[in-house]
């Protein structure tokens, strides 16, 4: 699908080598609700009726700015609007003043390039509406970057994941007092949360920030919650009901504020377009329907880039017309250029490089599908077999005979064992019966729900999936009908490989074991054998080759990779834990492959390379949470890299996502003395059960800090010799309730580290 670039919001280029309508109405603006322009006299009076999400201003580069607002039509037809920008607050020397359009094709936005500026150089900007008795929109402040020889020193802020209705913008108001004087703000995604009126969003929403979409047509949105007795909720699809969620997010004071004093720099995540999605797919419904919908993306895309204050000339003579990578997704084409995604490059002065990378757009699929079959064995004895070959030449065969007790009996219907296989007919047809019911009880069409339950059964299939369905049909039929289940002396004798259910895969159609709570010792086997140790294609080739050459010729004095996922490993080491070993719960699981966990050959090459480089760090986000780890792939080398996690604006905790997790899983933890020890470990000491976990893993790197019950944001400063981060963050619950502009009666915690490139130390 090749998406034209006519079909976007062309930014408008204007240069601030003159001022080409003069100086008139160069007063400094005041305040008001809403000005009548025909009553309007004296200096132009601020109207936020008239412009309702106010100004912004964005990625800031030593000669140009990108500044957006957008204008309240009465009629819905263009609107004519007036850009002034000056280096004083009372816009006496205006260096740019002149006409645009905010067309009501793109939702009366309106996105400006301004080149030709001073580097490192403050900037007041603000559009007119009217001719005779104009009125303004607020005031916004901008600084140019400064030139990337200068040797000045760098502080920006890192946020991300505001979801609106789950909680205010405190962490905007807190900053505001605490950090008024940042260069930028790097925003790592989930911008908007694409659900409607409260009934889709992650925690427990707001009533009087609820949001409900305009277009409520077929087709305008999805179904967003597939689970049996879960919210009855719904996610945008449509442009209109896209650019509503900005509209609403947008129009939030405390956000408002910030975006009228400080540039960001802005890149997707999920929420965007769709919660953990991956190319033109979403997840919702975890496989019980194909949600491949590049239209979807196009509308959620072009939203983005028509509401954010993003720079899209990407030049950086990659050819923009390459297919997508991977194939899975190889017919879509990102919507800011054809085969481009939000991915960009900006240089602040000597010190500060900054790769900003887009995950979401040309990543592949979870690695375990969410509708897998528990039952059904991705790798039989020969695969496994082959696999430890190819890691250890000469011993496979010998590590598959010492392993293999801790694989899955399996056997198939095209080839049951001796006693068994008279009766493969009339098992196929218990077998196959049994699983379209369980299919159609999944909400599956008749049609669909038998054409899977033939593709799950028509290869091995783990004995204890091929015994659980039997007792399933023989529970319902008097003896003499039912059949035998296969026996254990049988099941001893029988080849053993790796099933979903071994992967933490337990249940249908569910997102646990697929990508939340998988066991990581089977998903470390399973993507070596997909990837056949090959580093995962996560962000695509031409992104991939860019950040290469990045890393490998950026001469700033550190470089850092924004992404909108964090690449600490998130590892509940249960090992020990013998409460636990009744139901095999007593192993290392990774809690998040959504995230660089899911991509370990890859996360461990981009590692590598930034730690060979030094002088490196990552800033991170989505996991709502924060998190500081120190990465240090090869322990021989001095050098580390450094990844700042920041926690979520509003959004549910962390914490509270695994709270609920446990909760939901009473029924298997089937003891009070389980249910106990799950709460001690994965609630209350979920901090420390992270630190702990990861050093079991990698034991020449560390997780310096962990803080998963509180929202809040981080500040890095970057000078010549080192990087200091700040993270400010206060509990879940007062984002409940709005705070003051100044963020007074937060209860902040505030934790400070200091990296040189080689070791992160508390300050």
């Amino acid at each position: 699908m090749s998406i034209s670039r006519r079909q976007f919001l062309r930014i408008a280029v204007v240069s601030a080598a003159s001022a080409s309508l003069g100086a008139t109405a160069s007063q400094a603006a005041t305040e008001s609700a809403d000005i009548d322009p025909s009553g309007a006299t004296g200096a132009p009076k601020i109207s936020r009726v008239r412009f309702p999400q106010s100004v912004a201003s964005g990625d800031p580069k030593p000669t140009s700015l990108i500044l957006w607002t957008r204008v309240r039509s009465d009629s819905g037809a263009d609107v004519s609007l007036r850009l002034q920008v000056a280096k004083d607050a009372a816009f006496a020397k205006l260096v740019v003043d002149t006409e645009l359009l905010a067309s009501a094709e793109h939702d009366h936005c309106l996105k400006v390039k301004v080149v030709d500026l001073a580097p490192y150089t403050n900037y007041r900007y603000r559009f007119l509406y009217g001719s005779k008795t104009p009125v303004s929109s607020p005031v916004g402040r901008a600084r140019t970057a400064p030139l990337a020889d200068a040797d000045v020193p760098v502080r920006f802020g890192v946020v991300v994941c505001q979801d609106y209705i789950d909680g205010y913008y405190n962490a905007y108001a807190l900053m505001q007092n605490r950090d008024p004087n940042l260069d930028f703000i790097v925003h790592l995604g989930d911008y908007i949360y694409e659900y409607d009126h409260g009934t889709g969003g992650e925690g427990d929403d707001i009533a009087a920030r609820a949001i409900r979409f305009p277009d409520q047509s077929p087709g305008a949105w999805v179904k967003a919650n597939w689970e049996q007795g879960g919210k009855d909720s719904k996610a945008a699809r449509s442009l209109e009901n896209y650019r509503h969620l900005y509209r609403v997010h947008h129009g939030d004071r405390m956000l408002q504020r910030i975006h009228e004093r400080i540039p960001m720099l802005l890149i997707w995540d999920d929420h965007e377009f769709s919660d953990d999605c991956y190319g033109a797919s979403g997840t919702y419904s975890n496989g019980r329907i194909k949600e491949y919908d590049p239209e979807r993306r196009r509308n959620a895309q072009q939203a983005f880039f028509e509401y954010l204050p993003v720079d899209e000339d990407f030049a950086d003579g990659i050819d923009d017309t390459q297919a997508l990578d991977p194939p899975l997704n190889d017919t879509y084409r990102s919507t800011a250029k054809p085969g481009r995604g939000c991915w960009r490059t900006l240089r602040f002065g000597r010190h500060l490089e900054m790769f900003l990378a887009d995950y979401r757009t040309y990543r592949p699929d979870h690695l375990i599908p969410e509708d897998a079959f528990p039952g059904q064995v991705v790798l039989d004895k020969a695969a496994l077999i082959a696999l430890f070959e190819a890691q250890y030449p000469g011993q496979g065969a010998a590590i598959y005979a010492a392993q293999s007790g801790s694989f899955s009996a399996y056997t198939a219907l095209s080839s049951l064992p001796a006693g068994y296989a008279d009766h493969a007919a009339a098992y196929t047809q218990v077998l196959m019966g049994v699983l379209t019911q369980v299919y159609l009880a999944e909400g599956l069409t008749a049609t669909k729900a038998q054409a899977k339950a033939t593709r799950d059964l028509s290869g091995p299939i783990a004995v204890r999936w091929f015994n659980g369905l039997l007792a399933q049909y023989n529970a319902t039929v008097p003896p003499a009908q039912q059949l035998p289940p296969i026996d254990s002396a049988t099941e001893s004798k029988l080849e053993r490989g790796l099933d979903y259910t071994l992967l933490g895969k337990t249940s249908f159609f569910s997102s646990v074991g697929a990508r939340y709570g998988v066991v990581k010792a089977t998903y470390d086997l399973l993507a070596a054998a997909r990837y056949k140790g090959r580093p995962e294609k996560v962000l695509g080739a031409q992104q991939q080759a860019a950040l290469d050459r990045f890393i490998a010729t950026s001469d700033a004095s550190f470089l850092c990779l924004a992404s909108s996922v964090s690449t600490a490993s998130l590892v509940w080491d249960l090992t020990e834990v013998d409460e636990f070993a009744p139901i095999g719960f007593n192993q290392r699981f990774l809690a998040n492959v959504d995230h660089w966990d899911g991509f370990p050959t890859r996360r461990q090459a981009i590692l590598s390379a930034l730690q060979e480089r030094g002088k490196t760090f990552v800033v991170s986000g989505d996991i709502h949470a924060s998190f500081l780890t120190q990465w240090r792939p090869d322990p021989g080398n001095l050098n580390a890299v450094a990844d700042f996690t920041a926690t979520s604006i509003s959004s549910t905790v962390f914490n509270r996502f695994v709270e609920l997790t446990v909760e939901a899983l009473s029924d298997l933890l089937n003891t009070p003395e389980m249910q106990a020890k799950a709460r001690e470990l994965l609630v209350d000491g979920l901090d420390d059960t992270l630190k702990s976990g990861f050093a079991n893993v990698y034991p020449h790197s560390e997780l310096r800090y962990a803080l998963t019950r509180e929202n809040g944001y981080a500040v890095i400063a970057v000078n010549a010799d080192q990087v200091q981060a700040t993270y400010r963050t206060f509990p879940h619950a007062q984002a409940k309730t709005p705070a003051s502009n100044t963020g007074a009666g937060l209860t902040v915690t505030t934790a400070r580290f200091r990296f040189d490139g080689r070791e992160i130390t508390a300050i």
